[in-house]
């Protein structure tokens, strides 16, 4: 007698939690043009009523991300590293070069530009571990490059120097990111979200005395910014580390490209009259995330993939 066989679903669940965290991670652009942009869809709200210094953004955005994530911290994870310590200022810059790219230049330009991590990983990755990068790798790698300059050295445009600046500041973003990456890599045995706290807790303190001589934000705005910190960062990563755990790193590395897909198209949204895309960014952006997405398709090197870390953290 035969057993009653029960055909086997595939759990699309984290897949679907992924692209959640992917499409909420898109949504730092939407929420800096909201905060800072005169011509964007809630200025007559007043969500851009007092002009908001990048320096709170970041500070709201990572305090109000700690003290969300703290309420799921269990005693037993809490230790410590000295690994910590340059960690969390690599993430203080990162998440402050970040928004101030944000806010002075293109959100496409921001995301793109920050999304070349990947590459300085590789870098770093050889240099502090002996990791050396395969030839596909190194392909993926010149790839991205030409995008990098595709998008920093546009001869056609003709914008004001604060996007020239934007663009430094997104590539140093890019570069500390990766950064953060290897400092989780040096704590594999340490709770990623203890060192997310630990993350967003020091940049959030750090940021502090900076903020008495800025305008502090209306009620509205400092609504936002926990809106911010809880929606763009804290959730996110509660579905990631959920997804993490039953994702491999190919699949995975291919569903948060949805990230960088998304956040221009959200910011457009918010302001339609300043974030069009021109065929630079579209290009180089096209060629970033190509060479992205060939380091984890099979033919690529997904067969040895970098250490997975938590993403935007």
């Amino acid at each position: 007698m035969q057993a009653d066989s029960k055909p086997i679903l595939t759990d699309y669940r984290p897949h679907l939690g992924l692209a959640l965290a992917a499409l909420l991670w898109s949504l730092s652009g939407a929420f800096t043009k909201l905060l800072t942009r005169q011509d964007s869809i809630g200025a007559h709200l007043g969500f851009a009523a007092i002009p908001i210094d990048p320096l709170h953004i970041a500070f709201g955005r990572t305090v109000s991300g700690a003290l969300f994530l703290a309420l799921f911290l269990r005693p037993q994870v809490l230790t410590w590293r000295w690994a910590m310590i340059p960690t969390a200022i690599s993430f203080t810059l990162m998440n402050a070069s970040y928004v101030a790219a944000m806010v002075m230049g293109s959100a496409a330009h921001a995301v793109l530009l920050q999304y070349t991590s990947p590459f300085w990983l590789l870098l770093g990755a050889f240099l502090l571990f002996g990791d050396k990068p395969k030839v596909s790798e190194i392909a993926a790698l010149l790839v991205g490059l030409i995008g990098v300059v595709l998008i920093v050295f546009d001869p056609t445009d003709q914008s004001e120097p604060s996007r020239w600046e934007a663009n430094v500041l997104a590539l140093a973003s890019g570069f500390l990111f990766a950064g953060v990456v290897l400092g989780l890599r040096l704590m594999r045995g340490v709770s990623p979200l203890l060192l997310t706290c630990v993350n967003m807790g020091f940049g959030a303190m750090v940021l502090i005395p900076f903020l008495p001589g800025l305008p502090m934000p209306n009620l509205l705005q400092t609504s936002a910014l926990i809106a911010f910190g809880i929606v763009q960062l804290g959730v996110p990563y509660i579905l990631t580390a959920y997804s993490l755990r039953k994702l491999r790193p190919a699949e995975a590395g291919l569903i948060m490209l949805l990230e960088p897909m998304l956040n221009p198209i959200w910011a457009w949204l918010v302001c339609p009259a300043t974030e069009s895309m021109d065929g630079n960014t579209i290009w180089g952006g096209l060629l970033i995330l190509g060479a992205i997405a060939f380091r984890y398709l099979p033919f690529g090197s997904a067969k040895n993939p970098p250490p997975k870390a938590d993403p935007k953290f």
